[in-house]
Formats: structure tokens, sequence, C-alpha cells
């Protein structure tokens, strides 16, 4: 496929040959492959140096202390580094190995059963994307609107003095609101307050008239 692939270069120009999607699919593909290819061999090469170096210092393996650049070929593979060229060219084996597969839909258009479904597929894939650029507008401005209402919150604090404390010297009234929050608003209005918040006018008239009357009396006594 490569020499293939160079003569259709040869005869057509780069500039031809780069004006075909199809093409640049073919030599990504290839690229990817030789470049994995490559890889592989440099990690066969690495690993083949390591133990060359091992066999040519040492006779005893029992107890001995290997530098890091060749302890490291004794690692599990959880402890490779990033950069190692064993999963460099597994990685872009697996990313030419799709790439080969993906080649299919180049052929399916001269199918008479699935050439129809994948065009009328690619022509529903671009009514998708306009449809998402109609949904991401509308949600950018919901997003706008939202962000222009609660943006003076930002790094706002609870005020206590707006809350509401339960602190009763009864606990039977004030249990009984803690005890039903799943009630109705209306059936919390009919709920008793707290005996500290109750004003019994009756027993404050009655201490200011006793109150006068005592004054009342030692006036007279006095007199």
């Amino acid at each position: 496929m490569i020499w293939a692939e160079c003569k259709e270069i040869w005869s057509q120009g780069p500039r031809e040959y780069l004006l075909e999607p199809w093409n640049l699919l073919d030599f990504g593909m290839l690229a990817i492959f030789v470049a994995s290819f490559i890889a592989r061999f440099m990690a066969f090469w690495h690993a083949h140096l390591a133990q060359s170096y091992v066999d040519k210092h040492y006779t005893d393996l029992s107890n001995i202390t290997l530098p890091f650049e060749i302890e490291y070929y004794r690692l599990a593979r959880m402890k490779w580094l990033p950069s190692d060229p064993q999963l460099i060219s597994e990685g872009l084996y697996a990313i030419a190995v799709v790439l080969s597969f993906s080649r299919i839909a180049y052929i399916l258009p001269a199918n008479e059963s699935f050439g129809p479904l994948q065009i009328s597929l690619g022509r529903t894939v671009k009514d998708i994307f306009k449809f998402m650029v109609i949904f991401i507008m509308v949600f950018l401005a919901f997003m706008i609107g939202m962000f222009n209402l609660y943006s003076y919150y930002l790094g706002a604090k609870q005020n206590d003095a707006f809350t509401t404390v339960l602190n009763c010297p009864e606990a039977s009234g004030c249990a009984a609101l803690r005890e039903r929050p799943h009630r109705p608003a209306g059936a919390a209005m009919t709920q008793p307050s707290c005996s500290s918040r109750r004003v019994d006018s009756g027993g404050i008239l009655t201490s200011l008239l006793r109150r006068e009357f005592m004054e009342d009396k030692s006036t007279h006594i006095a007199e």
C-alpha cells in the first residue's frame, strides 16, 4: 500500500493528491502504521541493549543493584513512563486500525443497499449539526441571562439576623413546628405560637391597676 500511494502521489502530483480527502486518510493511516512499527522496533532495541549490559557486567543475578535505566525494564507496565516506546507503539497502532476500518466507507456508496443509507446518514449528521448550532445559541442566551440575574450574589454571605431561630422555653409548641416540616403553609399558620412571644393583655392591665392602687394608698398614709 505504501508503494501504491507513492506511485499515486508521483502520477497525480502533490497538489492533486492532497485535494482528495480519502488520499489524506490513506496517507495518515500508513504514516501512523509506520510510526507504530518504528516505535516498536525502538522498544525492542532498548530492551536488547539493557540485556546485553546485564550479561556483560554481571554473572550472579541474586543480589545486584542495577542502574535505573536498566532496572526500568524489569518494572511492571503500570510503572512505565508515558513516553515509553512500547506504549506509544500500541497507541499509534490502535489509532491506525480504527482509520483502516473507516476506509470501508469509501466502498459502501457503490453498494445498492448500503450506499443510500450512508448518503442519508451523512446528510442527517449535517442537519443535526445545524440544530446543534440553534440549541447552543438558545442555551447561551439563557446562560447569559441567568448570569446577569444572579451575578450580584457572588460572594454573598448569609446574614443570621434574617434567619428564624426556634428557641422556646416550652418545647411542646415549638417541637410541633420542628417535627412537621412537611405540612402546608396554611397549616403552619394555625400552629400555636411560642409562649415567650405570647402577650397577656389581662395580666398587664391588672399589674398596672395594682401599682396605681398601691401608690394612692401610700400617698394617703403619708398625708
